[in-house]
């Protein structure tokens, strides 16, 4: 066995450098020693921990503490430091020292609930909400997964929040719109059914905010119900049916709600507002390269409830061929592990939001993928180390990055020939502050074409600064991009950094540089 020898020591502290008392501290090596490694610390009065006799290898380190968060990312004013979570090597005999770990504490929000007469509101569900930049669009979505209750004097709180602008929303009982009281529709702060018309309320780091009132009002809601069929046209109760907004929606829109299914495959939503909504209703996947069947239709909502509706899902299509290889080493090929693509839709009105297929690619490097319905492009969500996709073709027609219709088995793919290269571009460079390189920097290429600023588009790229601020980002297709680079990206959002509206704001800020097939492209930026 290697000699336990090695020693880590620091200090576990919030954001504004105070230390943090008996905060506990759990270190994990990455990798197997002779099993493996993990010891729990507490910190003593001072914030102060030290673990000893550690063999030599990487550990993981993460602090916490009752009404703390972990700091993930970024620097926290304008300090660097170990983010919990991050990776400290230590050799045999090492002594590593001035660790610091930094926690953020919670925020909290509180409020009353009250109906059209100011009575309180006993038993009322809040919801608090955020716009994420999901599926090509902003939507609003639970922040948290807990759905308090109001007590017997209409009052809730809201806590273990972290900083940022919330929603707060309310309706008299259930979890959704389609199982609150009839005549009451789900309602925003400060008093709105509207949610493009909802104030934002801003929880900063370790704040109570309180006064978070809701106005309950009546207004004229509808029922929408129909009947939802199997692709065979028999009537079913399997998959999810869903409400919600379409993508082609300018403002903020109101959250999905899911439908009541009865046993002969009725559907219904109650307390639905006047608008124009999509019902989708899909299975999910039944494996990682077949898609359950999915269905859509339009509903318009005007003075009075909707019924008799009929969804009948469709089983989809097919797309089947073959990875193919251009390079100058025939015996060169990645692992096939390291290959992911899917069929990524562009048009989210049309197709399943999420939990799209991945192929089945065989020894032969054939794959099929199964049950596709709306319109997609054929994307590689991540490329083998060294590897980037070159072209798609279908029988020697290009169809690369070009949006195709599925959903009707004669409209299934086959000689699908995916090209990945290993003649690989690379943008390379490095980002100052002053004089010195900036690390933990966010640095965004986006093609100054925008017609190609679309979801998960490979024309649109992200990567963080190492050490000294160098960075690199490799398989950028040919073309012209700007380049820019960012303290912090948004947080509405994993995705949030690839909406158009965002990449707009950017380009008067931007370099531009063209990058070329095979070739590296180098650029340095600057920080104030």
């Amino acid at each position: 066995p290697r000699p336990s020898t090695a020693t880590i020591r620091g200090s576990v502290l919030d954001t504004s450098n105070r230390p943090l008392p008996f905060a506990q501290v759990l270190l994990a090596s990455e990798e197997r020693v002779e099993v493996m490694v993990t010891r729990l610390v507490r910190a003593n009065a001072n914030g102060q921990f030290e673990v000893r006799d550690l063999p030599a290898a990487s550990y993981k380190v993460v602090a916490s503490k009752p009404g703390y968060f972990p700091v993930r990312g970024g620097d926290v004013n304008g300090l660097a430091q170990v983010l919990s979570g991050d990776s400290i090597p230590v050799a045999q005999g090492q002594t590593r020292e001035g660790i610091e770990i930094r926690l953020m504490k919670w925020g909290s929000l509180a409020g009353v609930v009250r109906d059209e007469f100011d009575d309180p509101v006993q038993g009322a569900s809040v919801r608090l909400l955020q716009i994420r930049y999901e599926a090509g669009q902003r939507r609003l979505v639970p922040a948290t997964a807990l759905f308090p209750t109001t007590d017997d004097l209409g009052r809730y709180r809201l806590y273990a929040l972290p900083p940022g602008p919330y929603i707060v929303s309310a309706a008299p009982s259930g979890t959704s719109p389609s199982t609150s009281v009839p005549g009451y529709a789900l309602s925003f702060f400060p008093g709105t059914t509207v949610a493009s018309q909802a104030a934002f309320v801003t929880v900063d780091e370790g704040r109570d905010v309180a006064n978070i009132n809701i106005a309950l009002s009546r207004t004229p809601t509808f029922r929408v119900s129909g009947r939802l069929l199997d692709s065979a046209g028999v009537g079913t109760t399997g998959g999810s049916v869903q409400l919600m907004p379409s993508q082609r929606s300018t403002s903020v829109t109101s959250i999905p709600g899911r439908a009541r299914i009865l046993p002969d495959g009725r559907f219904e939503f109650a307390n639905v507002l006047p608008g124009t909504y999509l019902v989708q209703a899909y299975r999910g996947r039944s494996n990682g390269w077949t898609e359950g069947e999915f269905g859509t239709l339009t509903v318009a909502v005007a003075n009075s409830d909707v019924a008799d509706l009929v969804l009948q899902m469709a089983r989809g299509s097919t797309i089947s061929g073959r990875i193919s290889f251009d390079t100058t080493d025939p015996s060169s090929r990645p692992v096939r592990s390291d290959i992911e693509f899917s069929p990524i839709p562009s048009d989210f009105d049309q197709t399943p939001q999420s939990n799209w297929a991945t192929p089945d690619i065989r020894d032969d490097w054939s794959f099929t993928i199964e049950g596709i319905n709306g319109p997609r492009r054929l994307q590689l969500r991540r490329a083998p180390p060294g590897w980037a996709l070159k072209e798609v073709r279908v029988n020697g027609i290009d169809i690369t990055d070009r949006p195709v219709s599925f959903g009707r088995s004669e409209q299934s793919l086959s000689g699908v020939d995916v090209v990945l290269t290993n003649r690989v571009s690379r943008l390379a460079g490095v980002v100052k502050r002053s004089v010195a390189g900036a690390s933990n920097v966010n640095v965004i290429a986006f093609s100054t074409d925008r017609n190609r600023w679309y979801s998960t588009s490979r024309f649109v790229r992200r990567a963080v600064t190492e050490a000294e601020g160098r960075f690199s980002i490799e398989g950028l297709p040919f073309g012209s991009y700007y380049v820019t680079a960012l303290t912090q990206i948004p947080i509405d959002g994993d995705d949030a950094w690839q909406d158009p509206a965002l990449l707009e704001s950017l380009v008067g800020r931007a370099s531009s540089l063209t990058v070329r097939e095979g070739e590296t492209a180098t650029i340095g930026l600057s920080l104030p």
